[in-house]
């Protein structure tokens, strides 16, 4: 659909193009953690899709995103009569398999994962990391005045888990827009200099998809930062106001009843996307 992914990687693969690549080639790398709904809106905007393009690695954060490049890859050959039926039924099939277990899809590089193990590495190798974004939002998805500083918090909780992990920093005081770019920048820089580091490893930032991906793209070269990752709700997790679910394959429902906000998001994962996808399929031998 037009999307770049990086299919076929393993969280070991990832972890290694960053230490072994990214990290070396001094530039101001994105990784963006592709999903349902990075698609969808990528349909929808041109300035996305080329981000998500552009970017040094595109990572399928999703089973949607895997089951979709499966279901494109079992309906390539088919031919008439009956294709668009023919076409249906693989992509039903192919989702009752999943939801049943029937078929173990592997390959998905979970977000919150890659920034769990990116601490490890911190922990590790004294990697420098600054987490920018994340705030709390009431019942209905609205953000809402608190004095918690979530990214302080996740900061707080990562520390606990990792004690020498080089985390030199967080704030959630400052939102995503252009004008509070400078201020922000300031904020991390001064951050740097405290701990006498002139560029900084690897930037978290907990923005809604899109709004962190573009205050990367404007602002990774001012700080800079090797390698930057937009990093949705990951905050949350990382500070324990989510509670980390062993098995992905049901944490959708976990996450729904704790924020029922992600509502229409869920939606637009389960229902709308695979829609899309199947519409694509039809209009377009692969």
């Amino acid at each position: 659909m037009g999307v770049r992914l990086n299919l076929g990687l393993t969280m070991g693969d990832v972890l290694s193009i960053i230490e072994n690549s990214l990290l070396k080639n001094n530039k101001s790398n994105l990784i963006c953690t592709t999903n349902a709904e990075f698609v969808l809106d990528a349909q929808k905007n041109v300035v996305f899709k080329d981000i998500i393009n552009n970017s040094a690695l595109s990572i399928p954060d999703g089973l949607g995103i895997l089951l979709a490049d499966r279901y494109l890859t079992m309906v390539a050959d088919l031919k008439p009569p009956l294709l668009v039926l023919k076409k249906f039924v693989s992509g039903l099939g192919l989702g009752l398999s999943v939801i049943f277990n029937a078929q173990k899809v592997v390959g998905r590089i979970p977000g919150v994962d890659l920034a769990y193990n990116i601490c490890k590495l911190s922990h590790e190798k004294n990697y420098s990391i600054f987490f920018l974004g994340g705030r709390l939002k009431n019942i209905s998805g609205k953000y809402i005045e608190s004095n918690v500083d979530v990214a302080k918090s996740a900061v707080s909780e990562v520390h606990k888990l990792y004690p020498n992990a080089n985390v030199i920093g967080g704030t959630s005081e400052f939102s995503h827009k252009e004008s509070d770019d400078t201020a922000t920048v300031n904020h991390i820089k001064e951050c740097m200099r405290k701990n006498k580091i002139s560029e900084l490893d690897f930037l978290f930032v907990a923005y809604n998809h899109f709004n962190q991906e573009r205050w990367i793209v404007r602002n990774a070269t001012k700080i800079p930062a090797k390698v930057c990752i937009g990093v949705g709700g990951t905050f949350d997790y990382l500070a324990g106001y989510l509670p980390r679910k062993e098995s992905h394959r049901f944490e959708w429902f976990f996450r729904l009843l704790q924020q029922p906000w992600r509502f229409r998001r869920i939606f637009n994962a389960v229902i709308k996307f695979p829609s899309a996808v199947f519409l694509y399929s039809l209009k377009h031998k692969n």
